[in-house]
């Protein structure tokens, strides 16, 4: 065995552990509490070619609810715990961590136009992975500062609904970033 694949199989036996000791976690262990609100300063570049999206992108998107309890209602319990008071789900168990389908991937709470599958990677984190947004106006990102990290959150600029964190640790030729997202927070319309 070469020294790479030694390293290859000692990185995949350390996924397998993370992956069985996150599961056995208690559920309310992967809650985070909502963090102080403070928007960053977005992009310029903000991308207005509807070609990406589709010229009916407006017509999906739902109404937005009035009042947490009508969050509730539309909502599951999880859905709600991630989305809404900034939880995170248990890693390697969403719908989307392995999925290679095409199509857009929208906010679960609102359907706004969040990523690409062209977006999507395997980055081995146990969440879904995009390396940009489908337009840096489509998400807000806020700092996080929760339990003595230092982190930038990732919001739907819609709904302001929780869809994870982002992380400059993603493919260096793709710009750097890794968007680690909740599959929980997203629903993938398939092309």
């Amino acid at each position: 065995m070469s020294r790479g694949e030694g390293a290859e199989l000692i990185a995949r036996k350390d996924q397998i552990m993370l992956r069985k000791w996150l599961q056995s976690m208690p559920a309310k262990m992967h809650s985070v509490g909502m963090p102080q609100e403070r928007t960053l300063p977005m992009s310029d570049t903000a991308r207005t070619d509807t070609a990406e999206i589709g010229a009916d992108w407006e017509d999906k998107l739902l109404p937005m609810p009035g009042s947490d309890e009508e969050w509730k209602a539309r909502l599951t319990p999880e859905e709600y715990r991630v989305l809404r008071r900034a939880g995170t789900e248990p890693a390697f168990t969403g719908e989307y961590v392995d999925t290679d389908e095409e199509g857009m991937y929208r906010c679960r709470a609102c359907g706004n136009p969040l990523f690409q599958s062209e977006m999507k990677y395997h980055s081995g984190c146990g969440w879904p992975s995009f390396t940009e947004a489908i337009s840096p106006d489509a998400v807000e990102l806020l700092d996080d500062n929760t339990y003595g990290m230092r982190r930038t959150e990732v919001r739907c600029s819609r709904c302001h609904s929780h869809l994870g964190h982002v992380f400059p640790d993603g493919p260096r030729d793709r710009g750097g970033k890794r968007y680690c997202m909740n599959s929980v927070s997203l629903n993938l319309e398939e092309r």
